[in-house]
This record gives structure tokens, sequence and C-alpha cells, in this order.
């Protein structure tokens, strides 16, 4: 059974962990110790910006979701609705064991999210619960562009001012829009978050979920509290519980054993009194 290895304790942050294994094996492994997706692009940016340990610096695959149909914008999901589905978790990682992307039959999926967009496209990018992209096709950000304000949240300006320069914008690589457009149902993918070393590119067109790479997750301390096990409740048992009962041939029995035991030790004590004469 893969397990999740504590990397660092970060200050602000929580405990993070750090599992390297397929997809679905390493939502098994965070969950187990109290983590329900891998960690979002603004938390591994405050870890990246406060963490000591090199693991930290790596990329990583995050909870964060591009969502396709053909002709129309691409939606990112901020939370990935695999999570919600361990079958489409599954499935992901068999589509891609097959070197295809996950595709659902039908808009179902996409108009659900689309609907979400819509509900929160008022609201600051930040808070919001999935966006549209403002292109189809491969393209960067600077630090001002809504989808680094939906990424990084409150640690847009900090990244990109300590781990961004000297290019000042980060690339966003998606799935061919030929890809895209050349099927009926909906694709459902992952953000790859690639470290400081390649861009901090928000990649979103791998297809490696049935290999073994990197997902980390951060317990809070709050997840931490409610995933400790649950108190055992002691039974409190009556004398009358407590009684052990023998029938009389046990009895019997066990004097029997008693008595042959006494013998023997008498037997081992002649011996040695007549060792000390």
């Amino acid at each position: 059974m893969v397990r999740a290895r504590l990397l660092e304790t970060v200050k602000g942050l929580g405990d993070v962990y750090v599992a390297y294994t397929s997809f679905n094996k390493q939502l098994s492994a965070l969950r187990r110790i109290g983590i329900q997706y891998p960690i979002s692009v603004r938390d591994d940016s405050y870890l990246r910006l406060h963490g000591i340990s090199e693991d930290a610096q790596t990329g990583t695959r995050t909870c964060h979701a591009p969502i396709y149909v053909k002709d129309s914008p691409t939606i990112v999901a901020r939370v990935s609705p695999a999570f919600e589905d361990e079958k489409m978790a599954k499935a992901m990682v068999a589509a891609h064991r097959n070197n295809q992307y996950l595709t659902l039959p039908g808009k179902e999926v996409y108009n659900h999210w689309e609907k979400i967009v819509e509900e929160d496209k008022k609201k600051n990018p930040k808070n919001r619960r999935a966006m549209f992209l403002s292109q189809r096709v491969d393209y960067c950000i600077n630090q001002d562009a809504d989808e680094s304000v939906f990424f990084w949240q409150d640690q847009r300006k900090c990244y990109f001012k300590e781990k961004v320069p000297p290019i000042g914008s980060v690339n966003i690589w998606q799935i061919a829009q030929n890809t895209v457009d050349t099927q009926e149902g909906t694709i459902v993918n992952y953000t790859w978050f690639s470290s400081v070393e390649y861009g901090s590119a928000l990649n979103f067109r791998l297809q490696d979920l049935d290999c073994d790479n990197t997902a980390l997750g951060v317990l809070t301390p709050e997840a931490s509290a409610a995933a400790e096990p649950a108190k055992l409740v002691r039974k409190k048992i009556s004398r009358e519980e407590m009684k052990i009962t023998y029938t009389q041939q046990e009895l019997n029995q066990q004097l029997k054993i008693l008595s042959e035991l006494e013998s023997k030790v008498e037997e081992v004590s002649a011996f040695m009194r007549k060792l000390k004469q």
C-alpha cells in the first residue's frame, strides 16, 4: 500500500505530504491521512516561497481541472469533479494508460460547470469556483491576468516577484484545439503546476496519471484534528459479566495439573538440597 510521506510543516500552511505514484493511488494515500485532494497552485506557491525542503520546489499534480467541449471556451474548475467521483478518477487513469483523454458522453459535466462560471462571474477571480480561460490555445499570462488572480489568489504578487522573473509571465499549455473539436463529448483532465525551473507553467494536456509522479497535499491543523481516530467508547462491565465460570470437570483437571506441578517442584527442591550437602 502506497503511503504519503510528510515533507515538512510550514507555518501558515500546515503539514505538507507527498505521494509519488499513479493518480488514483495518490488520492487514496492522501485521504487516509485526512487530505481530500492534491495541493492547489496557491498553496504550492506559498510552499515554494516559505518551504525549506528541496522537494517543495518540484512540479506537482494539483486539484484544478480543465474541462473542454468542442467550439467552446475552456473551463477551469478550482476543484476537479474527479475528486467527487471515484469512478471518474479511475477512468482518467485508464484513459491516460491508453494515451487518451477522459472523454465523457454529452455535455452534462461541461454545462454544470458553465453554470457555476456564470454564477461566479461577478466575483473577484480569486473567489470563483470556476472560470473561462481567455483563449483556447497555448498562451502566456502575467500577474495581472484574471487567470493569475484565480490560480495564485493572495500569493500572486509575491510569487511573480520572487519566482517568475525575468520572464514576467507563465505559460498555459492546453489540449490541442483540433483534438477537442474532433470529439463530441466532454474532456476532463488535470493541471500540472511546473517547477520554477520549468517556468511555473500550468500544463493542462499531460497524459501521465497512470505513471508515478508527484502529488503534494496539505493537511491543515483543522483537518488534522478532524482526522484523528475517534476515541473508543468503553462499555461499563458489571460484576456479574466479569465472573468466570468453569464446570466441575474443568476444575478437577486444573487441580490435577496443579498437584503434578507441586510434585515436580518438590523433586527439584530435594535435588537442589543434595547438591548443597
